[in-house]
């Protein structure tokens, strides 16, 4: 795609704010023991319920996919003066 193609291109933003309550709610890999799956909400979750659409994180190894697209900025604060 062209430049001016890509610049149209929409996307999506995820903000997740708060203080220490949603520390740690970003899980990954946690099973379920009583269902041996892994529970709703995980990203193993999504890419096998939805493979079609976020299959693509993972290679086919088994592997993540860094996404060179994607910030994280954690418990930055500017010093004053």
């Amino acid at each position: 795609a062209s430049d001016s193609e890509k610049s149209k291109t929409p996307i999506k933003v995820f903000l997740m704010v708060g203080q220490s309550n949603i520390q740690g709610y970003g899980y990954i890999d946690e099973m379920d023991s009583d269902l041996q799956a892994y529970k709703n909400g995980t990203l193993e979750w999504l890419t096998h319920s939805q493979p079609d659409e976020f299959g693509k994180l993972k290679h086919r190894s088994d592997d993540w996919i860094e996404c060179p697209d994607v910030w994280i900025a954690y418990n930055q604060q500017r010093e004053s003066n």
